[in-house]
């Protein structure tokens, strides 16, 4: 969508073979193939996101889960406190952590008044923002001759077995994504980059013939 990239074929490049091999240098720090799939083995495990907002959600979805409703502001920034210092943080760490769980929260607060969440609706993983990029990732080690096409397409339908474990619906998967390229380049600013992503939001699960209403999540 944002590339202009076709999304129902893998294709012999992403760009071109010298701007691949550039960009996986460049943006990946990947040159050869032991380093692609040791990169790719990260985005599989989501290990490529900020741990401190993995550890504001894992922390606000085991509270929800335990409380059965969707705790308070409150209740939540004391859960996530509490999962720090479990994890043996140190106090610049917890600070940071708090912080970030209220980034989250005030950018589910526009997603919501922009339609991105629905009223009662709340991102539990950001893993999304990994799997999504895996597509990318492996066309682009496709382009650079450092994968073939039978190993790309198994690593795509990977991705979406993760996806689908992890989430309920495109919308979900998409929200999810969303916040994390959000929270990554927006720096709360609501600028370019979250109007963008909006726009992307909107356009992928509201128009007729995008692949989010063509193909059924199941």
């Amino acid at each position: 969508m944002h590339n202009s990239i076709a999304w129902n074929e893998l294709g012999t490049t992403y760009f071109d073979y010298r701007k691949d091999v550039g960009t996986l240098r460049n943006t990946w720090k990947v040159t050869n193939r032991g380093q692609y799939l040791r990169t790719l083995a990260a985005l599989y495990g989501a290990q490529l996101s900020g741990w401190e907002e993995a550890i504001a959600l894992s922390a606000r979805a085991g509270l929800a889960e335990r409380l059965g409703r969707t705790p308070s502001g409150g209740e939540w920034l004391d859960a996530v406190i509490r999962s720090a210092v479990l994890r043996r943080a140190d106090e610049e760490t917890v600070e940071e952590v708090r912080r970030t769980a209220g980034r989250i929260a005030r950018y589910e607060e526009q997603f919501r008044a922009d339609g991105v969440l629905g009223a009662d609706e709340r991102v539990n993983s950001l893993n999304a923002f990994d799997y999504g990029r895996i597509i990318t990732f492996v066309r682009m080690g496709l382009g650079a001759r450092l994968t073939d096409p039978r190993e790309a397409e198994e690593a795509v339908l990977k991705a979406g077995r993760l996806s689908r474990e992890t989430y309920a619906s495109w919308e979900a998967f998409s929200a999810a994504y969303s916040l994390a390229r959000v929270l990554a380049f927006d720096n709360e600013e609501f600028g370019q980059t979250y109007q963008e992503s909006v726009v992307q939001h909107r356009i992928l699960t509201q128009a007729p013939k995008t692949p989010y209403r063509i193909l059924p999540w199941s």
